[in-house]
């Protein structure tokens, strides 16, 4: 392979990849330690979102919403700040292991709620991400009106994903 392939997605002639390629990718990612990475990506992350409930100081729904704008910005920076699809579901997978770890009921209210439906929808508006996931946060927040809320959301969403991109950063992919 050559050293600028690395980022290369690398797909099958039927649009999936084959379980050689896969296998393939996988021992790369294994080999250069970016799936340890990933892990460790993955359990840092699910971290903070479980230590926000110490540092936020809202009411116990707010605090839901915020948490869960924390897990969507997670899995955006999976996918931005890792350099591959495998290494970004292996940070995802590690992350939401962690987050069953950490509790059991949270992770089940995570599970069953439609917010990450909305926040998802906001992915089609590239343009506004930003914009998109306040108005969705306020929204989440039984508020869709609130201006405050809304700057909030953005705010919020833009701090979680400074803070994936950080720690990926140090732990500097390959």
């Amino acid at each position: 392979m050559h050293e600028d392939d690395r980022d290369m997605k690398i797909v099958g002639s039927e649009g999936s990849a084959s379980p050689d390629t896969i296998a393939q990718e996988h021992k790369i990612q294994k080999d250069n330690g970016n799936l340890e990475k990933a892990k460790k990506l993955g359990n840092t992350m699910a971290k903070e979102v479980m230590a926000w409930a110490d540092v936020s100081e809202c009411e116990p729904q707010q605090l839901l919403n915020e948490q869960i704008l924390y897990i969507f910005a997670c899995t955006v920076a999976f996918d931005n700040f890792t350099p591959s699809r495998m290494t970004a579901v292996t940070a995802l997978s590690a992350f939401y292991d962690r987050l069953k770890e950490y509790s059991a009921d949270f992770y089940n209210t995570i599970s069953c709620s439609p917010a990450f439906s909305f926040y998802y929808l906001c992915l089609r508006n590239r343009n506004d991400l930003g914009r998109c996931v306040g108005e969705t946060f306020a929204m989440l927040c039984d508020n869709s009106e609130d201006e405050r809320l809304a700057k909030k959301g953005r705010e919020l969403y833009a701090q979680f994903l400074s803070s994936a991109q950080g720690i990926s950063r140090r732990l500097e992919f390959n």
